[in-house]
Parts: structure tokens; C-alpha cells; sequence
């Protein structure tokens, strides 16, 4: 059964969450602007996003889900092993879902670094991030990149929960926000 948004009063719900997966997967390209400022038109049934954030190669955190860029941007290139400039010219893609419905420039959305996702969270109560990690994963580097971030006074407001399968980022990022405050 379809979840009829138009007739959902989020003022009279249950205690849950609504949240867009990866921004606004199933309408609009995963993790990229288009799909947050698309899941943002849908406040304020959508009480927030969840999103995925990886380390690159020079220690910036974009927000992406794959490792690899063989999916939306058609390379065998990880993202551990790309900087952030390399990976700004690749343009991402799901054309096999979208080229019906979609214009071009929807068709080609740049990887998103985590400091420009910050304008298009402020309004949500809730924010999902998940932080993942692969087998040459620097932890500690993982930890102080997002610590960094999210020690940004701008991005205290927000009501965030970070997750990961990764139960040795978990402990370096706890390790570090203790020895820290």
C-alpha cells in the first residue's frame, strides 16, 4: 500500500520518523542536491534524510554510498583513492532509472562534499548519516574529517545520528569526541 503523502498529518502520528533515503533515492538521483533540495519540498510530512558520507583520498567527506564509482559514475575508481577535485568532474548517473522522466542536467549531478549539504538540513528534526568504510579505511582520519565537520558551531543545531557497520569507526569517533571535550 502506497503512503498517501498529501493526506498524512505529521502532527498526528505515531512516535516515528519519516525519512528520505539517500536524499530522495527513488525520485531523484541518490545523495546529490537535487535530491535533498527535492526532500525538502516535502516537509514537513518528511521529518528528515539519511545520507551516506566516505572519506577521499586527501581527507574530505563526500557524501556517496558506493565505494566505488563503477554505478553512477561509470569508473573502476574507489573513492578512498580519488581527491575531492578528481571527483567533482565526474558527473554521476543513473541513467538506466531516470532517462525517461528526467532532463539532462538532471542526468549528470556532481558528488557532493558534506560542508555544502549543511543548507539543505536545517529544517529537518531529524538527520540520518551513515558513515561508510571499507578495508583500507583510516578510522582515526574518519573520525577527526567528520568530528571537524560536525564541530562547526553551524552544525550543532541540527539533530543528527551517525551511524556505521563499522563498529572500529564507531569507537575511534567516540574515543576522539571524549578526549576532545
Amino acid at each position: 500500500r502506497k503512503l498517501n503523502m498529501t493526506q498524512f498529518n505529521p502532527t498526528h502520528r505515531p512516535n516515528f520518523y519519516l525519512l528520505g533515503h539517500r536524499g530522495m533515492r527513488a525520485e531523484c538521483l541518490e545523495n546529490s542536491q537535487l535530491g535533498f533540495v527535492h526532500a525538502q519540498q516535502l516537509r514537513p510530512t518528511l521529518n528528515g534524510v539519511e545520507f551516506d558520507v566516505q572519506l577521499t583520498a586527501d581527507h574530505e567527506l563526500v557524501v556517496v554510498h558506493d565505494a566505488h564509482l563503477q554505478r553512477l559514475g561509470g569508473l573502476q575508481r574507489s573513492i578512498y583513492q580519488s581527491t575531492l577535485a578528481q571527483l567533482q568532474t565526474i558527473p554521476q548517473s543513473d541513467w538506466a532509472k531516470f532517462y525517461l522522466s528526467k532532463n539532462p542536467e538532471f542526468l549528470a549531478q556532481p558528488i557532493l562534499p558534506l560542508v555544502d549539504l549543511f543548507p539543505l538540513l536545517t529544517s529537518y528534526e531529524h538527520i540520518e548519516l551513515e558513515v561508510k568504510t571499507h578495508q583500507a579505511s583510516d578510522y582515526q582520519a574518519l573520525a577527526r574529517a567528520l568530528f571537524n565537520v560536525l564541530d562547526d558551531p553551524d552544525w550543532h543545531a541540527l539533530n543528527i545520528t551517525i551511524t556505521s557497520f563499522d563498529t572500529a569507526f564507531l569507537t575511534a569517533f567516540l574515543s576522539l569526541a571524549q578526549h576532545l571535550y
